[in-house]
């Protein structure tokens, strides 16, 4: 057969025009779900203890939930990430062609076993376990043309009214909000009275009221 396009050259190099011609075409005909799968499913799963350092994080919450993640189906491994900020996320990251959405049912029947096992103030702040992809399909920026509003402004503002509604879109896996951070606030107690929780992470969280900026909505 090789021999056969050795000695007709103008028919092989017609050949070969006519391969990527159609591989072109196909390419953009072809839709992008239908390309194989080649980044392996992601579950993520995040959660806080507000005031807790990173060890105490690691000790008290990613071990319970690490030792009930090494039994679920088609795991491939997992790694997490404990901030000093009180933020913990692990990612779980199973064999490519397991179905994500029955992964993401499995970690988390796997969180519920470990949930006793943890803090109260993480269980009152709640465990999410979601999908996780690493495909960014589109970036959405906001500006004010004619310069009323700063950067602070428009990330409060892409925060309370655009974010929730991209995740509802349908497909999406999720919408991170990137860029300057949120409106905060400060507050401090005198020191006798924060001297009976100073040593408990939940009692520094119950010292500070939770409340609402109605000028940020």
């Amino acid at each position: 057969m090789s021999r056969f396009f050795i000695h007709r050259p103008v028919f092989a190099g017609v050949i070969a025009i006519v391969i990527v011609l159609a591989g072109l075409v196909a390419a953009k005909l072809l839709a992008v779900a239908q390309y194989p799968e080649i980044a392996p499913p992601t579950v993520l799963i995040t959660t806080s203890y507000p005031g807790a350092s990173a060890e105490t994080l690691t000790k008290t919450v990613a071990s319970p939930i690490e030792e009930q993640l090494s039994g679920v189906e088609k795991l491939s491994y997992f790694s997490s990430t404990a901030s000093s900020t009180g933020a913990l996320s692990i990612t779980v990251t199973f064999e490519p062609g397991a179905n994500v959405d029955q992964a993401v049912f499995n970690v988390n029947n796997r969180v519920n076993i470990a949930l006793p096992r943890l803090p109260d103030e993480v269980r009152r702040n709640g465990i999410i376990v979601q999908k996780r992809s690493f495909d960014i399909l589109n970036v959405v920026t906001l500006s004010s043309p004619d310069g009323s509003r700063d950067t602070l402004f428009l990330s409060n503002y892409a925060s309370i009214n655009l974010v929730d509604e991209l995740k509802r879109l349908p497909g999406l896996a999720r919408a991170v909000r990137r860029g300057q951070d949120r409106h905060g606030a400060g507050a401090a107690r005198p020191g006798d009275r924060l001297h009976g929780d100073r040593h408990r992470p939940a009692g520094r969280s119950r010292a500070v009221p939770r409340r609402r900026d109605p000028r940020l909505i």
